[in-house]
């Protein structure tokens, strides 16, 4: 039988799979850094942008659960603020470039710096989880990021993330629980749920945020909550 921690080992084998990938896009995008004589101040040449959108593209072959990833430049690096998104979204005919839904700005005017997702790596070095929340921006949609730092001789210079969107993760959690007899919910460190298999826990509500088992010790800190037994 389906326990509540057998499902939390599955949903971490997911989350671990995308940082994983993230992880590998970084190295690789490092690697093209170090492969360029040019200062961070100047705009990335033509065959630097492409190899950073095939290389999201690869990403997000990889990663099903994925709607959207990429390379977000350090916002200190880059003299031509329309590369600073090498991002890719996912479509139903494949992956198309970034691109804002309500665009109130053009794309590269797009404000980062102060997002969850993207301060913990830039001045933590560390990597990042936020959500759930809406991006009316991009995807018009509850949404979760994982992020990953990108660094260049030692300085931080973005990072590799992907969006998972809300409905999508609640999918991989009703695939996760099996024949599990409960209903079971998905929280984030705050106790905010993020995705649950019953429309009594709706995602954004609120519970005691020690409840549930650890999904895994990484930068989600989410939990998984037998809702049924409370």
């Amino acid at each position: 039988m389906t326990t509540i921690d057998t499902i939390a080992g599955r949903i971490a084998l997911r989350f671990g799979e995308a940082y994983r990938e993230l992880s590998s896009l970084a190295a690789d995008i490092e690697q093209i850094l170090e492969q360029s004589a040019a200062a961070p101040d100047e705009p990335f040449t033509r065959a630097q942008v492409t190899q950073f959108q095939q290389l999201a593209d690869q990403t997000l072959e990889r990663l099903p659960l994925a709607k959207g990833a990429g390379f977000v430049v350090a916002h200190t690096r880059t003299a031509q603020r329309d590369q600073a998104l090498q991002w890719r979204v996912r479509t139903e005919t494949g992956s198309v470039p970034y691109r804002l839904i309500h665009a109130v700005a053009p794309a590269h005017v797009y404000e980062y710096r102060h997002l969850s997702w993207y301060i913990a790596p830039a001045e933590y070095g560390c990597a990042g989880f936020t959500g759930p929340y809406f991006d009316f921006l991009c995807a018009n949609q509850l949404t979760l990021t994982l992020s990953v730092p990108v660094f260049h001789h030692g300085q931080f210079a973005g990072v590799t993330a992907c969006d998972i969107d809300v409905p999508d993760a609640e999918h991989a959690l009703l695939q996760a629980c099996g024949d599990f007899s409960g209903e079971a919910a998905l929280t984030n460190a705050e106790g905010q749920v993020i995705c649950s298999t019953t429309a009594s826990w709706l995602p954004g509500d609120r519970m005691d945020a020690r409840l549930g088992v650890a999904i895994d010790d990484g930068p989600t800190r989410m939990r998984l909550v037998d809702v049924s037994a409370h």
